[in-house]
């Protein structure tokens, strides 16, 4: 018996890291639409897969006008719907505004969970951080009907990108491929603007170099060709027993100070990658040590990272890739849960 067209529909697509990965397993595939609003991701996406087309606002979406467009298509389907929502709130990375699935950017999920009941999609994925709280990922787990799969991605990338997965088949971690750094590297061509100088040099130095409590894992590194380092700035909120935040008279949490954290990577890995460059702030930055000096990850290697093939963001300025490779799924990890779908011809080895 000959199986049914299988139609997806990619929400919160970016720059088409789902799109990639689903066609790696799944060539045939047709996509009935994706979902985004950011206009640099657009153009990536519509560069990579110009005859798709963009639903727009995920909030705007009609269910009457989806079924029309899937039907355009083939009159007897399987659908699967696809979308990693807005971590923002969610994330500990932001100390400052962990209002859950209720945030201004993170209630989208909502709008994932609504076209999931309404379209009842034969298969579905959902992607989001591993560091949200454990009510929140309930809750997403009740609202889908599925318990979620955790994932990093340096099993099969240079970059850790610890991420859950909630999908409606059985999905099992992918063998460690032992990747790192050097298999992915740039070592010619990189431009001066990604060495760094004046203040942020001088940041380095102060907080790395000049660090005791570093030191020794520097110079263990000081020979090498490389090393990633990251630093985060963090707000200290006062919490109870109950590991609740205080509040005060007005109802606004007490910060009671800020934690720094500086690391370095001992293991040949990658950070990872976060929406902006530079250096300080309330971020984690990714830095790579050579033997001309400090500088930031390239363009193509964040490309790399996120395993996407080199150039995929070429066309877009390097602040907004930055912010798109920082945003995008890891599009193997991606290939990896399609491999071990239902319809999936063949499945790779776990």
């Amino acid at each position: 018996m000959k199986k049914k067209p299988l139609i997806y529909i990619d929400l919160f697509s970016g720059i088409g890291g789902f799109t990639l990965g689903i066609k790696r397993v799944f060539p045939k595939a047709k996509c009935g639409g994706f979902s985004e609003i950011e206009p640099s991701a657009i153009q990536v996406y519509n560069e990579h897969f110009p005859d798709h087309e963009n639903l727009g606002d995920v909030s705007k979406l009609k269910i009457k006008k989806l079924r029309k467009i899937l039907s355009k298509i083939a009159d007897d389907y399987d659908l699967m719907i696809v979308g990693g929502s807005p971590c923002q709130n969610l994330s500990n990375a932001n100390m400052s505004n962990q209002d859950g699935l209720e945030g201004d950017k993170s209630i989208l999920f909502w709008e994932f969970a609504r076209l999931v009941k309404k379209l009842k999609p034969k298969y579905f994925l959902l992607e989001n951080v591993a560091s949200m709280k454990t009510k929140d990922r309930d809750l997403i787990s009740r609202e889908l009907g599925v318990t979620p799969v955790r994932l990093d991605s340096g099993l099969v990338s240079v970059g850790h990108r610890e991420r859950l997965y909630w999908c409606n088949w059985k999905v099992t971690p992918p063998e460690d491929r032992n990747l790192t750094w050097n298999s992915i590297r740039q070592t010619k061509g990189v431009a001066k603007e990604y060495y760094l100088k004046d203040k942020a040099l001088d940041f380095i130095v102060e907080v790395a170099l000049n660090s005791d409590t570093h030191m020794n894992v520097v110079k263990g590194f000081k020979n090498s060709s490389l090393h990633a380092y990251s630093r985060s700035i963090r707000d200290v909120w006062d919490i109870d027993d109950d590991g609740n935040y205080v509040l005060d008279e007005d109802g606004k949490k007490i910060k009671i100070g800020t934690n720094d954290e500086k690391r370095f990577r001992k293991d040949g890995k990658a950070n990872t990658l976060v929406t902006a460059r530079g250096c300080g702030g309330s971020h984690s930055k990714n830095f790579v040590f050579t033997n001309k000096g400090w500088r930031l990850i390239t363009r193509l290697e964040a490309s790399r990272i996120q395993t996407f093939p080199d150039g995929w963001c070429k066309s877009i300025s390097l602040s907004k890739a930055y912010k798109a490779f920082g945003n995008a799924v890891t599009a193997e990890m991606i290939e990896h849960i399609m491999s071990q779908h239902p319809r999936a011809k063949r499945k790779k080895k776990c």
